[in-house]
């Protein structure tokens, strides 16, 4: 299946940028979107390409798919010292907030990687 891919920047409360990418499958609706939660720091490089080929195949698969780069880290706003779990378990909720705006879908699931997936959890509850 063709799958769309678009990289781009949202805000969060703070007015501050986060780094995003989106996949969606092209001519199908997605029913459940996945928000792909990152591992924190060194472990984020190590786990990149997986995270990608997982929201290419996921998109393939018929979701719409949502990775993000948590403040201080990849793309997104800021310096890795300034933040903490507080404001990493913020970003899971601001890019749940953007995929709510981006895509219309009947159930979210948060995929995490490593310290994402307790993260992920954290916010599910």
């Amino acid at each position: 299946m063709k799958i769309c891919e678009s990289c781009f920047f949202f805000k969060n409360d703070a007015d501050q940028y986060i780094y995003g990418c989106s996949y969606e499958p092209v001519g199908q609706a997605a029913e459940i979107g996945i928000i792909i939660v990152p591992p924190v720091g060194h472990e984020r490089l190590r786990c990149f390409r997986e995270s990608v080929n997982l929201a290419r195949s996921l998109a393939e698969a018929g979701f719409a798919v949502l990775r993000f780069d948590y403040r201080g880290e990849g793309e997104s706003y800021g310096e890795f010292a300034d933040f903490d779990i507080n404001s990493r378990l913020a970003d899971i909720v601001s890019a749940l907030q953007e995929f709510k705006r981006k895509f219309t879908v009947d159930e979210i699931l948060l995929v995490g990687f490593r310290l994402g997936a307790l993260f992920a959890l954290k916010v599910a509850n």
